[in-house]
């Protein structure tokens, strides 16, 4: 529960943020995502806080990718700990023999959705945490940056 609670902050940070630029989202745009929030609905709120981002010229886009990074990286253990409960009450109805097949079904169906947004939200992190290796300010002041070159060689030094 904790790291619902983490995500909502996070998430209300971001909200601020983007109602906060120079071009404030519309008001159904805020419904829409105060709505995402408030049904726990968090991947599809951070996706569109991306897209957001990714529209708006005046938001600060780096502190933006820093809070989808720390708010999908939270995403991933919400999921995780959902997919452990899920994982330790199947193997219970897989060891009691006279368990009903359909709700082994059921929580097998239920495994295998959470595993598709584990792996979507896992991608998300890996491709959130490239990004913010590489400041915005960088693309802007070389075009021609070798964006891949440079994130090895920051990778690299940060390993050391």
């Amino acid at each position: 529960m904790a790291d619902v609670a983490k995500l909502n902050v996070i998430c209300a940070d971001m909200q601020e943020l983007l109602n906060g630029s120079a071009t404030p989202l519309a008001e159904h745009s805020v419904n829409a995502i105060s709505n995402m929030i408030n049904k726990k609905q968090y991947s599809d709120f951070l996706d569109l806080a991306e897209s957001f981002g990714e529209s708006m010229a005046f938001v600060n886009h780096n502190e933006l990718t820093n809070l989808l990074l720390k708010a999908w990286t939270i995403n991933a253990d919400v999921i995780n700990a959902e997919r452990k409960a899920i994982k330790k009450k199947l193997q219970s109805l897989l060891e009691d023999k006279k368990a009903d097949p359909d709700n082994v079904a059921k929580n097998e169906e239920l495994l295998a959705q959470v595993n598709q947004r584990r792996a979507m939200v896992t991608a998300a992190v890996i491709r959130f945490k490239a990004m913010t290796v590489i400041g915005l300010e960088e693309f802007k002041k070389n075009p021609q940056l070798e964006a891949v070159a440079l994130h090895d060689e920051r990778i690299a030094r940060q390993s050391l």
